[in-house]
Formats: structure tokens, sequence, C-alpha cells
């Protein structure tokens, strides 16, 4: 089967490959990527041996490397677990269509291509290589946070706005602010994702303080903030990961502690204004984390709720049809939406 494979491999269009996006089906590429996620190996159903997938990236986007194992399982497993998240790989491989959602993937035989760890990419960053190239950056992040600041001082309550300010105003919060992903799967999930996750969500609150009677205050406020636990939830060196703070807690809860840490730093801070503020945030996902949040019962929790999941929503269409750009195809299968989307 090797042999086989490798005969076909002569007949394909070898092509190196120095950014994800350029990759194309049917040709045999070769470049460096960073490791994002790994799933375990899996038996073959009907031969002995294993095989097991894994995401690969830069600044660009990600794709999925398929390695198909030969029949020593074993070695399969060990080539497994010397691979981590965050590690530099160079790789060799077909590029092919999933049968299934369409998109390319890297399909890696044992025996006819080549994968090889290069070392954990933090160690080797400012030495040989450079961590820009490997995640991928917003390129409106000054203007996001220009934009931000603008509506944080709209707003007139005297001491909102200054706990508003008192986060963007504080250098290392606003420069992590800045480049936080979202998240690190489907949406947002790049530097600066969250920034502008936050903006939108921000001006999606306000256009809806135009509709309906909201106290304009309160949400501008609560969407600015929502979001701010994800700077200790989020690591981003070389790849996006949770922090052990962030998977005890999640942002929600990491976030509240903040806001309610600073609250206490600005005098006579009305509990009332600090109760309906923190309830708004509590509930931005809307359904109640048992023993944290009660339930959306104010109107600018529910426009807060129904702004986020918004734009969390939309978000996730268009990165398929961004990173589907460049297929012939007219329709591709999202597997994280569980639908078919339009591509043209």
């Amino acid at each position: 089967m090797a042999q086989a494979s490798m005969q076909q491999n002569e007949r394909l269009t070898r092509l190196s490959v120095s950014k994800i996006r350029t990759c194309q089906e049917s040709t045999l590429v070769t470049g460096r990527f960073a490791v994002r996620s790994k799933e375990l190996p899996r038996d073959y159903k009907n031969k002995d041996g294993k095989f097991f997938f894994f995401e690969v990236g830069d600044k660009t986007g990600n794709i999925l490397v398929k390695y198909w194992g030969g029949p020593d399982g074993e070695k399969t497993v060990e080539l497994f677990n010397s691979l981590k998240v965050g590690d530099l790989v160079e790789i060799s491989g077909v590029v092919e269509k999933d049968k299934y959602d369409g998109r390319l993937g890297i399909a890696i035989n044992e025996g006819a291509n080549k994968i090889e760890r290069i070392g954990n990419l933090s160690d080797l960053v400012g030495k040989a290589e450079n961590a820009s190239e490997y995640i991928p950056t917003s390129d409106k992040i000054e203007e996001c946070f220009t934009k931000l600041r603008k509506y944080a001082n709209s707003i007139d309550d005297s001491y909102l706005r200054a706990l508003v300010l008192l986060f963007l105003g504080n250098p290392s919060f606003s420069e992590a602010f800045k480049t936080v992903p979202g998240t690190s799967l489907n949406h947002h999930n790049y530097l600066g994702g969250n920034l502008e996750h936050t903006l939108a969500v921000t001006e999606l609150c306000i256009k809806m303080c135009e509709i309906h009677p909201l106290d304009r205050d309160l949400l501008v406020a609560a969407s600015i903030l929502h979001d701010v636990g994800k700077v200790k939830e989020y690591v981003a060196e070389v790849s996006i990961e949770l922090t052990d703070e962030g998977k005890f807690l999640g942002h929600v809860h990491i976030g509240i502690i903040m806001i309610s840490e600073m609250i206490r730093n600005i005098p006579q801070f009305p509990e009332e204004t600090a109760s309906k503020l923190l309830h708004v945030i509590v509930n931005h996902h809307g359904a109640p984390d048992t023993g944290i949040a009660k339930g959306v019962r104010l109107p600018e929790a529910c426009a807060l709720n129904l702004a986020n999941t918004l734009d969390m929503r939309v978000k996730e269409f268009v990165q398929v049809k961004l990173e589907m750009a460049d297929s012939p195809e007219n329709w591709v299968y999202a597997r994280n939406l569980g639908t078919d989307i339009y591509l043209k």
C-alpha cells in the first residue's frame, strides 16, 4: 500500500506551501505549521493498525491533518504521543477534499509521506521562528479599540463610565484585551477576536437602545465588560489554549470577580447599579448556570444575551464562507453548525 501511495504521489503536483490558505486539492504539499489540537488514535475497522487526526495552522488559517498509520498500532500511538499542542511540525502529504463537508485536509500515509516534530514553537520563537506567522490576527485591533473607548466615554452615568474606563485605561489589561481571542474554535478564534466581538455586541446593543426604552448606560457598560474574563481564560502564545483558571471557572465567573474587585475601587459606587450590571453580565449566555445566575430578569440582560448570540452565530457562518472562499463547490457542510451552507 505504501509503495502504491508513493507512486501516486509522484503523479501529483508538488507544491511547497508557506501558508494554509494556499493549499490546493490534489497537490503534494510540504510546510511547517503549528499543532492546534489532536484527536485520540482510533482503530481501523477492517484491518490492523490505527489512525488519528490533528489540526495544524498558521496565521492564514487551520487545516485538518489525517495520519493513516500502518499495521503497527503502537508505532502510530508513539507518534501521536510525541506531538503536543503548540509544537511546530514539518509535514508533507496530499491535499484532499473531505467527502462529508467538502473541506480540504492533508492526508499523511505512513511510509509514503513525512511528519517531523521540529520542537515546541514557544521555545523556537526568537531563534528561528516568528510566532506571528502561526497565529491568525485581526487587522482591525486599534480601530476597534478606539471605537470601544468612544462608546465608553458616551456613558452618562459617572460611576459606570468610571468603571469601564478603569478597565480600558489600564495598560496591562488593555494590551491583553486587545489581543485575546474570542474562542479557540469556530468563531473569533484569532488574536483580536474578542475585541471584534465586544465591539459588535456593543454596537448591536446601542441599536436596540434606539428601538426600545432600555437603560443605555447600563447596557453599553455591560456589553463592553461582558467578556473581560477572557483575558484570563485564554492564552495564545503559539496556539489558543484554555488556562487553568479558564478550565476551572470560565470567563463569565472570572469576569464577575474582576468587575466586582474594580467596583470596590470606586468610592460610593451605588449598590443597585452594581447588582444590575453584574446581573446583566452573568446572564449574557442566557441559560442560567446552576448556583451562579438566576436567569434573565432585566430587559437589558435579554438584550445583551441576544446580541451576544447573534454576533457569535452570524460570525460562525461568515467564517465558514471566508475559509471556503476558494472552493469551487456551491455548498459545504459545516460540522460545527450542523447544516449545509451556500457559498456563492
